[in-house]
């Protein structure tokens, strides 16, 4: 099976580029790994990642014609970035030797990078910025859409369990927990007993929305009053003692309070749209094969 998954004028794309994109877009689309897509999704993720590699190449070659230049020691910056995750360097090398990748490949793909982004910022400073008009046209043809949904704030003690042999055991320890609260706070056996990492945080989650969580803990997080612990929940991950911090009853949005996401929302779709033209226009004058790539 050849390596080459497709060609932009006389530069290869290999498998491995292609399967690294591919994970990437699942990760951060479907927020699981490539291996728990669906069929659909993966053929989505793969038609994006293909996408994706062939504008990086036609970009970086519209960079190369225009004479930008990575800056001095930039790579070596970034390497060091990413070696700081690792023991050593040595060890950052092996871990993408065993993927596939060589040192002398891994500093092209940076230098790569670093010239795509050079230009890509640059081609991005042509856009105009969004004015106050556009925003104010957007607030009024989506009014009937300008509604923030319910949400809830919600600490929790997680006693690990795996519903197997240790369920009854992890289910005493729990309401042990729970039966302690007479006598500490909440958040101090969060911190000391939780098995999740909010733990450190006195167990807080945040605001969340319906939908966000499992189901059997979402329930409980929306049928508290604020201040309330009420019964021990059970989830796939094992028992928690829960305790509602907050609610927002959701409803209407304020112009006022909009306007920020509009012009972020509209910001982000503007230049996108600036994007996509701009690297269609260079692809309509270069040379691209994508060969047929079976699903692994």
């Amino acid at each position: 099976m050849s390596d080459t998954v497709a060609i932009v004028n006389d530069t290869e794309i290999s498998r491995l580029e292609l399967d690294n994109a591919i994970q990437g877009f699942a990760m951060g689309v479907y927020r699981k790994p490539v291996e728990s897509l669906t069929d659909e999704e993966r053929e989505k993720s793969k038609g994006m990642a293909m996408d994706k590699l062939v504008a990086r190449q036609l970009i970086y070659e519209d960079a190369l014609s225009r004479g930008l230049t990575v800056p001095d020691g930039a790579v070596e910056a970034e390497i060091e970035k990413v070696a700081a995750n690792f023991p050593n360097v040595e060890e950052l090398y092996g871990t993408l030797a065993k993927a596939g990748l060589s040192k002398d490949g891994y500093h092209k793909m940076l230098h790569t990078d670093l010239l795509v982004n050079q230009l890509t910022d640059i081609k991005l400073s042509e856009v105009d910025e969004i004015t106050d008009g556009e925003i104010s046209a957007f607030y009024n043809e989506n009014a009937e859409k300008m509604s923030k949904p319910e949400r809830v704030r919600a600490s929790h003690i997680l006693v690990k369990s795996d519903g197997g042999e240790g369920r009854e055991a992890a289910l005493e320890a729990t309401e042990k927990l729970k039966a302690s609260l007479c006598d500490e706070p909440f958040e101090e056996i969060a911190k000391r007993h939780s098995a999740c990492p909010s733990g450190a945080k006195g167990g807080d989650l945040g605001w969340f929305g319906r939908g966000d969580m499992v189901a059997s803990f979402d329930e409980a997080a929306f049928s508290r009053e604020v201040g309330e612990v009420g019964d021990i929940v059970e989830t796939p991950f094992g028992f928690h003692i829960l305790k509602v911090t907050g609610k927002d009853g959701g409803g209407e949005v304020s112009f006022e309070e909009a306007a920020p996401k509009i012009r972020e929302f509209l910001d982000r779709k503007k230049k996108s749209e600036y994007l996509a033209a701009w690297v269609a226009g260079l692809k309509s004058t270069a040379e691209v094969q994508v060969f047929d790539v079976p699903r692994g």
